[in-house]
């Protein structure tokens, strides 16, 4: 059964609509503290801090799931190594200090904007690659 949950940990944190997801998350998170930054007097000052907090917990949660369950990395070391960024950036504690921490929530965006663009590159690489293909076997040349 733990074998069970372990791979659907893994196949949904390596999905693309995850990725997207917690991407929008940490751009949410980021909004919320850049408004919480220009407007600390602001009525709505606690309701942002409290979404904020809450995001904190989802990607914490996402840390350990992924720490303790992820079966795409061969040791907990090596979890450790590529996503130390992510936990850093999760702590929920709402002081100066750790606001500008989970700044760092914008590098998850980044990493998953450029694995999009990355796959979006290849798609056309490939699209072309079949285009040049058909013209060559259709030319009349042959």
């Amino acid at each position: 059964m733990l074998d069970a949950f372990a791979n659907k940990v893994t196949f949904i944190q390596n999905s693309l609509w995850y990725a997207i997801t917690l991407s929008i998350l940490a751009c949410v998170s980021i909004v919320l503290l850049t408004l919480e930054w220009i407007f600390p007097e602001a009525a709505f000052a606690q309701i942002w801090l409290s979404v904020d907090i809450v995001i904190a917990y989802i990607f914490l949660t996402d840390f350990f799931l992924g720490l303790f369950f992820d079966r795409t990395y061969s040791s907990k070391r090596a979890y450790w190594r590529d996503n130390w960024l992510n936990l850093v950036s999760s702590i929920p504690i709402t002081s100066e200090v750790t606001s500008v921490l989970r700044m760092l929530r914008l590098v998850r965006a980044i990493r998953v904007i450029r694995l999009i663009q990355a796959g979006t590159e290849l798609v056309f690489a490939e699209r072309r690659r079949r285009m040049i293909k058909n013209r060559q076997n259709n030319s009349p040349l042959r």
